[in-house]
C-alpha cells in the first residue's frame, strides 16, 4: 500500500501531527525508519541535507541505499543488520550522494530505537555532514584488511540468508494451509531486498564489472 502524502510530500496519514511538529522543529537532520528499514519520515533539515523529500522515499523504498557510495554499502548493510533485534544506539559513517550531486558527502548517522504512543517500533536517526572531518584524515589504505572484508561479506550473506528464509517460510505455510494465500507484496519486497543485497556485494567486490546475470 502506497503511503498517503500531503501537499508537502509528508506521510500525514501515517505520522501523528504532534510528532510531526516536534520532528520538523529539530534543527539536526533527522529521519525515522520503519520496521522494514525504509525511510518513514524525514524532517526539513534532513531534506535540505539530502535534497530529497519524503515523497521521493515513499515512491522508492531503496532510494536511500541507492545513494550510498558503492564502497560504503557494506557498512550500511551492517547497520541495517544491527538494527534487527537490537535495542542499543548504532553509529556509522558512510558517503551519500545528495540529489543532483556528482560528489558524495560524508554522513555520520546515529540511530537508536524510537517508540512513540500509537506507533509500531521504529528507529530514529540523526545525521551530520562530517566531510571536512574525513578530509582532514590521511587517505585510507587502498587494500582493506582481510578480516574486515570477511566480516563485511559475512554481514551481507547473513542479510540475504534471512530474506531467503522468509520466502521459504511463506511458501511452506501456503503449502501446509490450503486456505492460506501467498502474500505477494511481502514476497516481492523480500525478493527486491535479496536482489539489493546481492547487488551491494557485487558492487563492493567488482565495482568496475557489469551486473551479475540471473545465471550467475
Amino acid at each position: 500500500m502506497t503511503p498517503k502524502l500531503d501537499k508537502n510530500g509528508s506521510q500525514s496519514g501515517l505520522f501523528p501531527l504532534d510528532a510531526r511538529i516536534v520532528l520538523d522543529i529539530v534543527p539536526v537532520a533527522t529521519a525515522i525508519w520503519d520496521d522494514r528499514q525504509t525511510v518513514f519520515a524525514l524532517n526539513k533539515a534532513a531534506q535540505r541535507l539530502t535534497g530529497f523529500s519524503e515523497a521521493d522515499f515513499a515512491r522508492d523504498h531503496f532510494l536511500w541505499s541507492s545513494r550510498i557510495h558503492p564502497v560504503d554499502k557494506i557498512v550500511f548493510s551492517e547497520r541495517q543488520r544491527k538494527m534487527t533485534g537490537s535495542n542499543s544506539e548504532i553509529t556509522c559513517d558512510y558517503r551519500f550522494y545528495p540529489k543532483g550531486e556528482e560528489q558524495p558527502i560524508w554522513l555520520r548517522e546515529v540511530a537508536q530505537p524510537f517508540n512513540y504512543p500509537g506507533m509500531s517500533s521504529k528507529w530514529i536517526s540523526t545525521y551530520r555532514d562530517i566531510s571536512d572531518l574525513k578530509c582532514s584524515y590521511p587517505p585510507a589504505p587502498s587494500e582493506p584488511i582481510a578480516e574486515e572484508i570477511r566480516d563485511a561479506i559475512s554481514s551481507l550473506f547473513h542479510e540475504i540468508k534471512n530474506r531467503l528464509h522468509f520466502l521459504s517460510m511463506e511458501l511452506e505455510l501456503a503449502e501446509m494451509e490450503s486456505s492460506n494465500s501467498l502474500d505477494c507484496k511481502k514476497i516481492v519486497a523480500a525478493v527486491h531486498e535479496v536482489h539489493h543485497s546481492i547487488k551491494a556485494l557485487h558492487d563492493y567486490l567488482m565495482p568496475d564489472q557489469t551486473d551479475l546475470s540471473s545465471k550467475d
